[in-house]
C-alpha cells in the first residue's frame, strides 16, 4: 500500500501563505520513502518535524495578531502534534510498515487539522472582515 499526499483545493484555508506551507508539508510527507533504511528515513522525518514547528509558529502568530479566541487550544493541538512527532522521531524506522504507519499518522492529522481546526481560524477571519466591511457600508450610509 502507497500514501501519496495529494493537495485538494478544499483543503485551502482562503490564506496564500498558510495554503503555501501546508502544501510543503505534503511535499515533505511525499518525500519519506516506503521502503527504506532509518539512515535513509529520518533526516526525512526531522526536516518535516522542523518545517512543521516554524509553520504552526506561524499560525500561531497570526492568531494572536488578530486576537483569535480559540488560540490556546490551538496552540495545544499543535503541542500535541509536535509531542507525537517527538515519539515518532525517537521510533526505530526501519522501512515498510514503520513509515506506512508514520505516513498514515501525518496524513490523517494533516487533512483534519487542516479541514477542521485551520478552517475555523479563517472562519473567524473571514467572519471579522464580513463584520468590517458591513460596519464600514453602514458608516457610509450616514
Amino acid at each position: 500500500m502507497s500514501i501519496q499526499f495529494v493537495w485538494n483545493e478544499r483543503y485551502s484555508v482562503g490564506n496564500p501563505e498558510i495554503d503555501q506551507q501546508h502544501k510543503r508539508m505534503f511535499e515533505l510527507a511525499n518525500s519519506l520513502p516506503e521502503v527504506a533504511s532509518s539512515q535513509d528515513v529520518r533526516p526525512l522525518v526531522l526536516r518535516l518535524f522542523k518545517y512543521t514547528r516554524e509553520h504552526f509558529s506561524c499560525e500561531e502568530e497570526m492568531m494572536r495578531s488578530i486576537g483569535y479566541p480559540l488560540v490556546a487550544e490551538h496552540v495545544a493541538l499543535h503541542e500535541g502534534l509536535i509531542g507525537k512527532l517527538c515519539k515518532v522521531s525517537e521510533q526505530p524506522l526501519g522501512g515498510g510498515d514503520d513509515v506506512l504507519k508514520f505516513k498514515e499518522f501525518v496524513y490523517a492529522w494533516l487533512v483534519d487539522h487542516i479541514m477542521t481546526e485551520d478552517n475555523k481560524y479563517f472562519q473567524f477571519v473571514s467572519g471579522q472582515s464580513d463584520s468590517a466591511s458591513d460596519k464600514a457600508g453602514s458608516d457610509d450610509v450616514m
